[in-house]
């Protein structure tokens, strides 16, 4: 019986399968920066960013912003038509136009022209082969660029014009052209005819397998394998514009107002679905497409730029196939894998069909609600009032909930099953009630009065502890526990407890009893034991209306909204946006983490498998720096001067899926040792940075939370002032040192003098002074005895007047020895010219005496020059010696003094006429000695030369001792 009901529901059932998906899409025009809105290629390079061909120049798209380039920029011919990039050789890329091909490379362009004909320069399709050569299908034929960068015509006796496009499968050549589709077979020079013109393929495509792909505008697909057609197919679609290839069965066709996805070219009944309908593109006129390298579609239109589709692994249903009244409507998935939903009419299933994709079909029952139990399985709420379990499509009916409740259909808000089989029935206006199902007896009833929020709960929820949490409409949410056999207990949280006026619309436990309340206008609501709090994750909703919530496979958490549907991650607290702009009032992830999202546009049907596989981490560069407010280039690699301390850094990424989706995460290396996190690419600007060694990191991650492969960094270093080199530090140093030691010396000097001079006192008193003193006392103990001696007086007085005598010579000399110390130790800075007044006193008074004529002479250069005590008293002494000898001694009539300078040095000169004297009969003398010992004790030098005519003194001594 249960098989001839299976086998009748499913010849019963009306297959949805050709209905036209729809998808969030962007579009760009030269509004948004590009050169012109009538688009003739796009390709993607391998940095990942957008060439797009106009008939005004070339726009380069990087997912941030755009540029262009023209002929005012150097390019050959504004109308482009094709890129190729060249990777593999030199490196740039080349580009096609309606005036010949251009080479661009690091900024600059080089022109190559093939003929002064307008049609031989129109170059539709260029191609790299395999030994480097860079291949240009024009209207007249095929140009070969050599890797010497030479251009030659192929020889094709004019079979070949209007090319199209050229390939290369296992060394042999493949071009299409106006008359048909040609071949050159490996080592041979000639294109030979493979398929007539009479087929219209318009362009070849190369399967990832190697294999060759044709297409028609009249919707005709052929492959080709060794030179023949192994398979054709007829799409029902014409104007096809380009043909992608995906995988080696896989490919999305470009019509001129159509997108269609297909599988399976060798099978007519392969798979076949309509990503973009004529309605969605009806005002387009489509001219080219690309399959990036994240998966997303772009498309360029004839008048209307470019459309960006990122969301080619989904599908979507529109919601004329279920007649639903979308925010009364429920979606549940089985175990299986099928999603089914309930309308107002009927209810859809939805299967995944490994070979054809997801298709949905009705069937013939209908149903309000569909629920689970904790076990996973599936209960049902019929139309005609009755509760059933739900398995492989066929109903098992338990009772009529309307008759045992002695209510009508439309009074039943909502239900739920807890682990030991209970069903909880919300009412409308009469509370929530719980039914033993096997039984089939009411067990409680629950009303305000028991302290539910109010008596209509439009959310019931069962977590992993058996608690039935029910949402009022208006008033918060109650949670019931039972504490022995139906024996339950209520805990009430209203605004008093946390939770915001306007009702609770959905209930999820995320972790084992911390639970997520959506609410109507307040967003999400945490509840852990007894304490509520408002979500953090609130600021990152796109809507605080909250419709829906369930767990997907892996853990992460789907938010319905009023603007769409949004997936948090609680173990990492990232939050990606799937869908935007419309309500999401159901949802629900099947085993295999497929998403189902309802809403007033119809089902979307979300594969995070197969859009996982298809993310690549984003790409990261640093795109510009400002040191100071200047532009530097890129990389810094010389060092910046310590002024030169605030530095701000651009960067964005190359993703093309959703900028809005990155996060970018960076470093300060040098003093930072954390990350930062930003949700947009703007500028960081680091000031005043001291001199030192820094690097700055940077790397994107997506919302799948896959980050960028490699992270940006950039070195650079600050040097200090000059003052805080290490050299200028070991300069102050070595002359604070020096100066210190220098001080030092110069205080030891100091003392060292003032101790010499100390000395020589102490000589000079005890030499000088203390001999005459001795002398003195002599003198006196000689007079007390004469004195005392008997005998005549006038001997006595005579004896006691040389006595005195002696002693007032000698008191007169100690004076004057004790005034010329004295003046040799008197602080008073003193000069040469200081000693030859003190010489000239002394000298004037004895040579008077003797009548001898006295001078002095000295040079105007020496007359103020400072001495130190020692060589004042030394030149003093010498001097005085000499003279006093000479007036003495020599009987002269003249006796001069010269003072002169002579090699650094002061020369002194003391010479008389005198009768002279025998200088080495003399040598028992003390004078002379002490003279000499004088001036070499300073460093200086004493010589004397004698003669009957007169002496000669010469004494030389330094300018300072």
């Amino acid at each position: 019986m249960n098989y001839i009901i299976r086998n009748s529901i499913l010849w019963l059932t009306i297959t949805i399968s050709s209905a036209a998906q729809q998808f969030d899409f962007l579009r760009y025009t030269v509004k948004d920066g590009l050169s012109s809105d009538y688009i003739h290629s796009i390709i993607q390079d391998s940095q990942r960013r957008l060439w797009i061909a106009t008939g005004d120049g070339i726009t380069i798209y990087d997912g941030e912003k755009f540029s262009t380039l023209r002929s005012n920029s150097g390019l050959i011919n504004d109308y482009v038509n094709c890129f190729l990039e060249d990777t593999a050789t030199c490196g740039g890329m080349w580009i096609g136009t309606n005036g010949g091909v251009d080479l661009y490379r690091g900024g600059l362009f080089r022109h190559f022209i093939f003929s002064k004909f307008d049609w031989s320069n129109r170059v539709n399709v260029l191609f790299r082969r395999s030994s480097g050569e860079i291949w240009c299908g024009t209207e007249e034929g095929i140009f070969v660029i050599d890797n010497h960068h030479s251009v030659q015509r192929v020889d094709t006796n004019t079979v070949l014009h209007n090319v199209s496009s050229i390939l290369e499968s296992d060394s042999s050549l493949y071009c299409c052209s106006a008359n048909g589709v040609f071949v050159r077979k490996k080592n041979t020079s000639e294109f030979v005819l493979l398929i007539s013109k009479k087929h219209n393929i318009v362009d070849l495509v190369k399967g990832t397998n190697g294999s060759i792909w044709g297409y028609a505008s009249n919707g005709l697909v052929i492959q080709i394998k060794n030179f023949l057609i192994t398979a054709r197919r007829k799409l029902p679609c014409s104007d096809i514009v380009k043909l992608e290839s995906k995988d080696s069965s896989h490919f999305v066709v470009t019509t001129n107002n159509e997108l269609i996805e297909f599988h399976s070219l060798q099978s007519p009944y392969g798979f076949l679905r309509k990503l973009v309908s004529k309605k969605f593109l009806q005002s387009y006129s489509v001219t080219a497409s690309c399959i990036g390298a994240e998966g997303e579609l772009w498309i360029g239109t004839f008048q209307h730029g470019v459309v960006k589709i990122s969301e080619l692994h989904r599908q979507f249903f529109a919601s004329k196939y279920f007649a639903a009244e979308c925010n009364n409507s429920n979606i549940i998935c089985n175990q299986n894998g099928e999603c089914y939903i309930t309308t107002i009419k009927n209810t859809v299933v939805i299967k995944n069909k490994s070979s054809t994709g997801f298709t949905a079909a009705v069937l013939p029952m209908k149903a309000k609600f569909f629920f689970k139990n904790s076990n996973g399985d599936i209960w049902l709420l019929k139309w005609n009032g009755s509760i059933a379990s739900f398995e492989q499509g066929i109903s098992k009916r338990y009772f009529s909930l309307t008759s045992l409740l002695n209510i009508s259909l439309d009074k039943i808000l909502c239900l739920a099953i807890d682990k030991k089989q209970r069903l909880w029935v919300s009412l409308e206006t009469q509370g929530v009630v719980a039914l033993d199902i096997h039984s089939q007896k009411e067990i409680k009833r629950f009303t305000m009065q028991t302290r539910l929020p109010d008596n209509s709960i439009r959310s019931l929820y069962v977590d992993s502890f058996g608690n039935v949490w029910c949402g009022g409409y208006t008033n918060g949410i109650s949670r019931i526990t039972e504490v022995k056999k139906d024996s339950f207990v209520l805990k009430h949280f209203d605004v008093n407890e946390g939770i915001p006026e306007g009702g609770v619309r959905a209930s999820l436990e995320v972790f084992p009893g911390h639970l997520f309340i959506g609410t109507r206008y307040h967003g999400i609501v945490e509840i852990h034991g007894d304490t509520v709090t408002p979500s953090p994750i609130n600021s990152r909703l796109e809507s605080s209306g909250i419709w829906s919530l369930c767990t997907s496979s892996h853990g992460t958490v789907l938010i319905g909204t009023q603007s769409g549907i949004q997936e948090y991650d609680p173990s990492t607290s990232r939050m990606k946006t799937l869908i935007r702009t419309m309500p999401v009032y159901s949802c629900c992830v099947n085993e295999d983490d497929v998403m189902f999202a309802y809403s007033t546009l119809g089902v979307t049907i979300i594969d995070h498998v197969s859009e996982r596989k298809s993310l690549i981490p984003p790409n990261i560069i640093v795109s510009s720096i400002l040191v100071e407010g200047r532009p530097t280039q890129i990389p810094l690699s010389k060092p910046f001067r310590y002024d030169q301390n605030t530095f701000t850094f651009s960067f964005h990424s190359f993703t093309m899926r959703d900028n809005n989706e990155l996060t970018y995460h960076y470093q300060l290396e040098g003093i930072e040792t954390t990350w930062h996190e930003q949700t947009r690419a703007i500028p960081i600007t680091y000031a005043q940075l001291d001199p030192g060694q820094y690097v700055f990191h940077v790397y994107a991650e997506n919302s799948d939370g896959i980050r960028s492969e490699n992270i940006a960094s950039v070195p650079f270093v600050i040097v200090p002032p000059f003052w805080k080199e290490w050299w200028f530090m070991s300069f102050v140093v070595i002359a604070v040192v020096s100066l210190v030691a220098s001080l030092i010396a110069f205080r030891v000097h100091h003392l060292l003098e003032i101790e010499r001079v100390r000395s020589r006192i102490a000589v000079d008193l005890h030499d000088d002074i203390g001999s005459g003193l001795t002398q003195i006392a002599l003198l006196t103990d000689i007079a007390r005895k004469k004195l005392k001696q008997k005998g005549k007086r006038s001997n006595a007085e005579f004896s006691f007047d040389l006595v005195l005598n002696e002693a007032g010579k000698t008191s007169r000399e100690l004076v004057d020895s004790m005034s010329d110390v004295v003046w040799s130790i008197d602080p008073k800075e003193k000069t040469i010219q200081d000693v030859t007044s003190r010489l000239r006193s002394f000298a004037l008074e004895l040579c008077e005496s003797k009548h001898i004529t006295f001078t002095i002479s000295i040079a105007d250069e020496l007359r103020k020059i400072a001495l130190s005590p020692t060589l004042l008293r030394t030149i003093l002494m010498i001097c005085k010696e000499a003279l006093h000898n000479a007036i003495k001694y020599s009987e002269c009539s003249l006796l001069t003094v010269s003072i002169l300078p002579k090699e650094k040095r002061i020369c002194i000169d003391v010479i008389d006429n005198g009768a002279g004297f025998i200088v080495a009969q003399s040598k028992d003398g003390n004078g002379l000695k002490n003279m000499k010992l004088r001036a070499e004790k300073i460093g200086g030098s004493f010589s004397i030369v004698s003669s009957p005519q007169g002496t000669a003194i010469s004494v030389k001594v330094p300018l300072s001792v």
